[in-house]
């Protein structure tokens, strides 16, 4: 919870700067931010290209590096640091690859809100498995899937192009409060019995999440 309200505090921070920039910037140049903010595929210029491919083949091989130690820290960091996993540097390299991953994709072809919130709980509920070398490739595959199936929705209207963002967030934010209300519902009727003690975590998470849309 913590890092989730600290997450968007730097949120906050950055729409600040952001701002600033903006009400320092040419009538054109906030257009195109805007434009930006909307999320496209087709600003990525030819030139552009290999640098975008490069970063994202790179980060998409260190995910798939990652299978194999994600699948241990699935029995815990203690039996995991037993089998030789070095717990600390697999979340760091973790971190790297979402960073690439992330970073590219915004920089490129905007804030594509929720694809990479929605698309990994697709992928575990279709295929039933926590299997890492499984998930990574079909999260791979469907969240391609799912961006070129909201570009080709959005550019479906005459005279006019739908935000892509609006209709990833169509698709994501069922799917999330789809994910916290069913671990609410599976939830143990007895808390002390087990070690989870999600109900009121997912209630802060979803009041947080509640408050930040509305601001």
């Amino acid at each position: 919870l913590m890092l989730l309200i600290t997450g968007i505090m730097i949120g906050y921070l950055t729409s600040s700067v952001v701002t600033l920039l903006s009400s320092l910037s040419t009538a054109q140049g906030v257009h195109g931010y805007v434009m930006w903010g909307m999320g496209t595929f087709g600003d990525v210029a030819p030139g552009q290209l290999p640098w975008f491919a490069s970063i994202t083949i790179a980060g998409l091989i260190l995910s798939l590096l990652l299978a194999k130690p994600l699948n241990l820290l699935l029995l815990g960091d203690n039996y995991a640091r037993n089998l030789g996993v070095r717990v600390v540097a697999v979340r760091n390299l973790l971190l790297l690859a979402t960073g690439l991953l992330t970073g590219v994709i915004t920089a490129y072809c905007g804030p594509l809100a929720f694809i990479g919130m929605a698309v990994p709980h697709v992928a575990r509920f279709y295929y039933r498995t926590d299997n890492h070398w499984v998930l990574i490739p079909a999260t791979m595959l469907t969240g391609a899937v799912v961006a070129l199936g909201c570009n080709v929705v959005s550019t479906i209207p005459d005279n006019t192009i739908i935000p892509i963002n609006a209709l990833t967030a169509i698709i994501g934010v069922p799917i999330i409060l789809t994910v916290i209300l069913r671990r609410r519902w599976h939830t143990p009727k007895n808390p002390h019995k087990y070690t989870v003690k999600a109900p009121g975590a997912q209630k802060k998470i979803i009041l947080v999440l509640f408050f930040h849309g509305t601001l």
